[in-house]
């Protein structure tokens, strides 16, 4: 949790320096972070701080991903009841190099998406499966507290 708050914390901090660099015309920008980056200059001395940025985000990117693939073959092998995750790593990488591809080709489709349909694709995954799988979590509680409760009575 501290890691998740410390990354919302920089991201509305690089967000609010982005906007009151650039007001309105931020919006423009493809990427308005790496253009407010070029900005900072310490002492004369330390400038040209891009390729660290995009260093970090990139690695951060990379990590992200991987922590994805690693939910992604471990739930699927879970799913399947496979004794063993690793079978399924290459065939899963694979349809998921070819979805990334088909899904958005080049960047002009991907911010045309990202512009309009982003909020009704993210609304399924992100709210209504961790909601559906929350209250099936909460009946089978029920389930087995009400079985637990006739067993004792039926001990006693």
């Amino acid at each position: 949790m501290i890691c998740v708050f410390s990354i919302v914390l920089i991201m509305v901090i690089a967000n609010l320096v982005t906007y009151m660099l650039f007001g309105p015309l931020t919006e423009f920008f493809t990427y308005p972070v790496m253009n407010a980056v070029r900005y900072i200059s310490i002492a004369e001395f330390l400038e040209h701080l891009e390729a660290i940025i995009m260093a970090i985000w990139v690695a951060s990117t990379f990590i992200k991903i991987s922590m994805f693939y690693y939910v992604i073959v471990l739930g699927a092998a879970q799913w399947l009841n496979l004794s063993d995750f690793r079978p399924i790593i290459l065939p899963i990488g694979f349809l998921l190099i070819v979805v990334s591809i088909w899904s958005t080709p080049n960047l002009l489709e991907m911010v045309h998406f990202l512009s309009t349909y982003e909020a009704i694709y993210l609304i399924v995954p992100q709210t209504f499966i961790p909601l559906i799988l929350l209250g099936i979590l909460w009946v089978r509680k029920k389930v087995k507290g009400s079985k637990r409760g006739n067993t004792h009575a039926q001990n006693a």
